[in-house]
Protein backbone atom coordinates (compact mmCIF):
# COMPACT_ATOMS: atom_id res chain seq x y z
CA UNK A 1 0.00 0.00 0.00
CA UNK A 2 1.14 3.36 -0.53
CA UNK A 3 0.07 7.12 0.40
CA UNK A 4 1.42 10.24 -0.98
CA UNK A 5 -0.03 13.11 -0.54
CA UNK A 6 1.47 17.16 -0.84
CA UNK A 7 -0.08 20.71 -0.27
CA UNK A 8 1.50 23.93 -0.81
CA UNK A 9 1.09 27.56 0.88
CA UNK A 10 -0.91 25.81 3.69
CA UNK A 11 -2.49 28.93 5.88
CA UNK A 12 -2.47 27.36 9.48
CA UNK A 13 -5.35 27.96 11.36
CA UNK A 14 -5.93 31.34 13.47
CA UNK A 15 -6.23 29.44 16.77
CA UNK A 16 -2.37 27.71 16.27
CA UNK A 17 -1.28 31.31 15.91
CA UNK A 18 0.35 30.92 19.48
CA UNK A 19 1.39 27.96 19.86
CA UNK A 20 5.48 27.92 20.00
CA UNK A 21 6.48 26.05 16.32
CA UNK A 22 4.17 28.64 14.98
CA UNK A 23 5.54 31.58 16.66
CA UNK A 24 8.81 30.42 15.63
CA UNK A 25 8.32 29.63 12.05
CA UNK A 26 5.44 31.65 10.73
CA UNK A 27 1.87 30.63 10.62
CA UNK A 28 2.44 29.37 6.63
CA UNK A 29 3.70 25.79 5.68
CA UNK A 30 5.02 27.07 2.05
CA UNK A 31 4.88 23.12 1.04
CA UNK A 32 4.89 19.40 2.47
CA UNK A 33 5.25 16.40 0.44
CA UNK A 34 4.89 12.89 2.20
CA UNK A 35 5.29 9.55 0.24
CA UNK A 36 4.97 6.01 2.38
CA UNK A 37 4.44 2.58 1.45
CA UNK A 38 3.82 -0.23 3.47
CA UNK A 39 4.79 -3.49 2.51
CA UNK A 40 4.65 -7.14 4.23
CA UNK A 41 1.55 -9.66 4.80
CA UNK A 42 -1.59 -8.15 5.83
CA UNK A 43 -2.65 -10.60 8.43
CA UNK A 44 -6.24 -11.93 8.71
CA UNK A 45 -8.05 -11.26 12.26
CA UNK A 46 -8.93 -8.35 14.60
CA UNK A 47 -6.14 -8.58 17.24
CA UNK A 48 -3.92 -5.02 16.80
CA UNK A 49 -0.82 -6.96 18.65
CA UNK A 50 -1.15 -10.66 17.14
CA UNK A 51 -1.46 -8.53 13.46
CA UNK A 52 1.54 -6.44 14.32
CA UNK A 53 3.35 -9.19 15.40
CA UNK A 54 2.64 -11.52 12.12
CA UNK A 55 3.01 -8.52 10.29
CA UNK A 56 6.67 -7.63 11.43
CA UNK A 57 7.43 -11.72 11.19
CA UNK A 58 7.14 -11.74 7.54
CA UNK A 59 9.40 -8.77 7.02
CA UNK A 60 6.71 -5.88 6.98
CA UNK A 61 8.62 -2.49 6.89
CA UNK A 62 6.93 1.32 6.50
CA UNK A 63 9.38 2.72 3.92
CA UNK A 64 9.31 6.52 4.43
CA UNK A 65 10.18 7.44 0.77
CA UNK A 66 10.44 10.68 0.88
CA UNK A 67 9.16 13.56 3.37
CA UNK A 68 9.78 17.18 2.12
CA UNK A 69 9.18 20.53 4.04
CA UNK A 70 9.34 23.82 3.66
CA UNK A 71 8.01 25.60 6.50
CA UNK A 72 9.32 29.59 6.92
CA UNK A 73 13.48 29.29 7.11
CA UNK A 74 13.12 25.68 7.73
CA UNK A 75 13.89 23.40 4.51
CA UNK A 76 13.68 19.37 5.71
CA UNK A 77 14.22 16.19 3.32
CA UNK A 78 13.82 12.99 5.42
CA UNK A 79 13.74 9.14 4.06
CA UNK A 80 13.69 5.96 6.08
CA UNK A 81 12.40 2.43 7.00
CA UNK A 82 10.66 1.53 9.68
CA UNK A 83 9.77 -2.01 11.01
CA UNK A 84 9.08 -3.26 14.73
CA UNK A 85 11.19 -4.97 17.24
CA UNK A 86 10.91 -7.87 19.20
CA UNK A 87 8.67 -5.90 21.80
CA UNK A 88 6.83 -4.41 18.84
CA UNK A 89 8.21 -0.88 19.68
CA UNK A 90 9.01 0.92 16.16
CA UNK A 91 12.54 0.88 14.83
CA UNK A 92 14.62 1.86 12.11
CA UNK A 93 17.18 4.09 10.26
CA UNK A 94 17.13 6.77 7.68
CA UNK A 95 18.62 9.78 6.24
CA UNK A 96 17.62 14.10 7.32
CA UNK A 97 18.48 16.71 5.62
CA UNK A 98 18.13 20.17 7.15
CA UNK A 99 18.61 23.49 6.38
CA UNK A 100 17.17 25.92 8.65
CA UNK A 101 18.54 23.78 11.74
CA UNK A 102 18.81 26.20 14.11
CA UNK A 103 15.17 27.84 13.20
CA UNK A 104 13.47 23.91 13.88
CA UNK A 105 15.62 23.56 17.26
CA UNK A 106 14.38 26.98 18.59
CA UNK A 107 10.66 25.55 17.55
CA UNK A 108 11.36 22.46 18.81
CA UNK A 109 12.38 23.90 22.31
CA UNK A 110 9.53 26.41 22.79
CA UNK A 111 7.57 23.62 21.47
CA UNK A 112 8.52 21.26 24.80
CA UNK A 113 9.85 18.72 22.46
CA UNK A 114 13.28 19.17 23.96
CA UNK A 115 15.12 20.05 27.40
CA UNK A 116 17.18 22.94 27.26
CA UNK A 117 20.49 20.71 28.21
CA UNK A 118 19.15 18.35 25.08
CA UNK A 119 18.45 21.85 22.83
CA UNK A 120 22.13 23.45 23.57
CA UNK A 121 23.34 19.84 22.77
CA UNK A 122 21.83 19.91 19.69
CA UNK A 123 22.53 23.45 18.40
CA UNK A 124 26.34 22.46 19.10
CA UNK A 125 25.91 19.39 17.35
CA UNK A 126 24.19 21.20 14.58
CA UNK A 127 27.28 23.88 14.39
CA UNK A 128 29.73 21.25 14.29
CA UNK A 129 28.12 18.77 11.15
CA UNK A 130 26.82 21.47 8.97
CA UNK A 131 28.47 22.35 5.79
CA UNK A 132 27.64 25.07 3.21
CA UNK A 133 26.11 23.10 -0.13
CA UNK A 134 28.70 23.84 -3.20
CA UNK A 135 26.20 25.47 -5.30
CA UNK A 136 25.76 27.84 -1.94
CA UNK A 137 22.79 28.81 0.19
CA UNK A 138 22.67 27.78 4.13
CA UNK A 139 24.31 25.48 5.56
CA UNK A 140 22.51 22.39 5.86
CA UNK A 141 22.69 18.98 7.83
CA UNK A 142 23.31 15.84 6.34
CA UNK A 143 23.04 12.75 8.83
CA UNK A 144 21.89 9.61 9.32
CA UNK A 145 19.00 8.50 11.57
CA UNK A 146 18.40 5.45 14.03
CA UNK A 147 15.50 4.76 16.10
CA UNK A 148 16.36 2.03 18.37
CA UNK A 149 14.99 0.66 21.73
CA UNK A 150 12.87 3.76 21.67
CA UNK A 151 16.11 6.06 21.19
CA UNK A 152 15.97 8.33 18.21
CA UNK A 153 19.63 9.48 17.09
CA UNK A 154 20.66 11.72 15.24
CA UNK A 155 24.39 10.83 13.73
CA UNK A 156 24.73 8.67 16.87
CA UNK A 157 23.70 11.07 18.83
CA UNK A 158 20.87 10.85 20.81
CA UNK A 159 18.20 13.48 20.17
CA UNK A 160 15.12 12.00 21.99
CA UNK A 161 13.61 9.19 23.60
CA UNK A 162 9.96 8.20 22.37
CA UNK A 163 7.67 6.89 24.73
CA UNK A 164 6.45 3.08 24.79
CA UNK A 165 3.88 2.04 22.25
CA UNK A 166 1.12 0.29 24.02
CA UNK A 167 -0.51 -2.50 21.64
CA UNK A 168 -4.49 -3.15 22.86
CA UNK A 169 -4.84 -6.88 23.81
CA UNK A 170 -8.35 -8.20 22.98
CA UNK A 171 -9.20 -10.10 26.31
CA UNK A 172 -8.82 -13.97 24.59
CA UNK A 173 -5.34 -13.05 24.39
CA UNK A 174 -4.70 -11.97 27.78
CA UNK A 175 -2.20 -15.36 28.99
CA UNK A 176 -0.98 -15.22 25.01
CA UNK A 177 2.98 -15.93 25.63
CA UNK A 178 3.64 -15.33 22.39
CA UNK A 179 2.97 -11.66 22.81
CA UNK A 180 5.05 -9.17 23.90
CA UNK A 181 4.74 -8.35 27.55
CA UNK A 182 2.68 -11.70 28.08
CA UNK A 183 3.93 -14.71 30.22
Amino acid sequence: MTLRLGAEAVELPPGLAAAPAVRTLGPRLQSLALDLALTGPVPPGRGPTRKAKAWRDGGGTLGLRRLDLRWGQVAGTATATLTLDEDLQPMGAGTLRLAGGGEALEAAAAAGLLTPRAATTARTVLRLLSRVPAEGGPPQLDVPLTLEDRALTLARIPVARLPAWTWPVPPDAANDPSLPGRD
